[in-house]
């Protein structure tokens, strides 16, 4: 299926006009607008922002600089611009993943008119328009991922080093909006799919020159955090991330895992623990534990504020404050200590974040307006999904496996087949492409790049980060659901075949 024919598709145009008349009616009936929320953790303070861009995004550690940049410029437009600007692009994102979904709906062998619908349902979907009302970089990486997918498999099967170019330039932009696109995935996704597409192209150095050059891109980043901090990452928040996992500093720890509780308290004590496991236990939120030690901005130690701020304008933690940076280094010592000591405590972090996982809808994560909000309820319905199980008063004191019985109750268990049934798709089809294709009997291999970023979803959100799997997973989503119309077709073909 040819990628330009099929944007001159008119049911394609007819599922576009449906998608903006529904954000039409959401607007004007219902009320529903674009969220920007200055209280998110990762963005910097506005007022620096605004006065000093490109040295406050310089100097950010606490995340890749992208999400930023986009903020920075919408507070540089008009009174009133900066939303329309940032909503615009958003909306933008949305239409390009239609024409995307559709697209490969088509290569999949469904008709025009079946794709356009599909595409079209899509859109409508709860967590597509949740996400694309809030700036949050979930709805941003979807649509990046998606394109990555389509670049990739035009790459493999055309051969075209523009198509190669385009994957470099979405895997760029991914490593430069959000932290866990590492750069070690990144270097290991654009040489697997060189490797795998070099034998049929003869432009194999070009594409190889191209994955350098991207890759050169995303480690700058590094080099500029390790140089100006000492980290060799885009995010200096990694230490805290984990440490959440394996150590018991969340809210709510010491009733439901008293023993463990106990036990790291009085090593703790002991001083087995640093002074920052310390901070974090005193501190009523243990992600602000740093701000004892911050010293805030002085005259005779002269630091940007994006640096030195304890607080940002409008009174939230400055979480790009350089005394963050020992802090989560600190913590994350303790991490891999706490690891050897309480195993068992892990590994049920990461069993409930695989549950969250797997059976949470990934629009429950946020608290949009009414509108939204009855949209969301009612697809819990048709799911299944009742989180009250899980947080209703009886099962306030649950702890260890009752805690663990507790979440598995409150799953939508129609979900998580969809979700473990798209993802053994995803594994089981990448596989085999590749191995076809490199073995000279496909001339396709589409799903070789959704292999990689699936594999990369389910490892690293639920083994290092433990917490919001649920909107973590809205990124692939959309290649869940392709993989679930790719197999609904082939289930489709082989019943006709063994009927006839």
């Amino acid at each position: 299926m040819n990628a330009g024919s099929t944007v001159l598709e008119k049911p394609l145009w007819v599922a576009i006009a449906f998608m903006l008349l529904v954000r039409a009616v959401l607007v004007v009936r219902y009320g529903v607008s674009f969220e920007i929320s200055d209280k998110l953790w990762q963005l910097l303070d506005a007022d620096v922002l605004r006065t000093d861009p490109v040295r406050s995004l310089y100097f950010l550690h606490a995340q890749p600089p992208l999400f930023n940049a986009l903020y920075a410029v919408s507070l540089k437009l008009p009174a009133g611009g900066g939303p329309i600007f940032l909503q615009t692009i958003y909306i933008l994102s949305s239409i390009t993943m239609v024409v995307v979904f559709h697209f490969f709906l088509r290569r999949f062998g469904y008709g025009a008119v079946a794709a356009a619908v599909g595409a079209a349902g899509f859109s409508i979907l709860p967590q597509v328009l949740l996400y694309e009302n809030m700036f949050q970089y979930a709805h941003l990486e979807a649509t990046l991922v998606l394109c990555a997918t389509f670049f990739a498999a035009i790459y493999l099967s055309g051969h075209r080093l523009g198509a190669f170019a385009g994957l470099a330039c979405c895997l760029v932009a991914l490593a430069l909006l959000r932290s866990l696109f590492h750069l070690g995935w990144v270097a290991f996704t654009l040489l697997v799919i060189w490797y795998v597409g070099r034998s049929r192209s003869e432009r194999a150095l070009p594409a190889l020159l191209v994955a350098v050059v991207a890759i050169a891109v995303v480690t700058s980043l590094y080099v500029k955090n390790f140089r100006e901090f000492g980290v060799f990452s885009p995010s200096s928040w990694q230490g805290i991330n984990t440490a959440s996992v394996t150590l018991p500093v969340r809210a709510g720890d010491t009733e439901a895992f008293p023993a463990m509780a106990n036990d790291f308290r009085g090593r703790l004590a002991r001083g087995d623990f640093s002074p920052s496991a310390a901070l974090a236990v005193a501190a009523t939120n243990f992600w602000a534990g740093w701000v004892p030690t911050a010293r805030g901005c002085r005259a005779e130690v002269p630091l940007p504020p994006a640096l030195c701020e304890i607080k940002k304008s409008n009174g939230e933690e400055n979480y790009n404050n350089i005394a963050i940076i020992r802090y989560s280094a600190e913590l994350n010592r303790d991490a891999v200590h706490a690891l050897r000591l309480y195993p068992a405590f892990y590994a049920r972090r990461v069993a409930a974040s695989f549950m969250t996982f797997f059976g949470t809808p990934s629009w429950s994560y946020a608290k949009p307006g009414p509108a939204l909000k009855a949209y969301g309820d009612t697809w819990d319905s048709l799911l299944l999904f009742q989180p009250n199980r899980a947080f209703s008063p009886e099962r306030r004191h649950d702890t260890g496996l009752m805690l663990l019985a507790s979440r598995f109750l409150s799953a939508s268990l129609p979900l998580c087949a969809l979700v473990l049934a798209g993802t053994i798709f995803i594994v089981a089809r990448g596989f085999v492409e590749g191995i076809g294709y490199l073995r000279g009997r496909r001339d396709t291999a589409d799903w070789i790049f959704p292999l990689l970023v699936v594999a990369l979803f389910v490892v690293l959100p639920n083994f290092i980060n433990g917490g919001e799997a649920d909107r973590i997973r809205y990124t692939i989503e959309p290649l869940l659901l392709l993989a679930l119309a790719r197999g609904a077709v082939m289930f489709s073909r082989r019943t006709r075949s063994t009927t006839q």
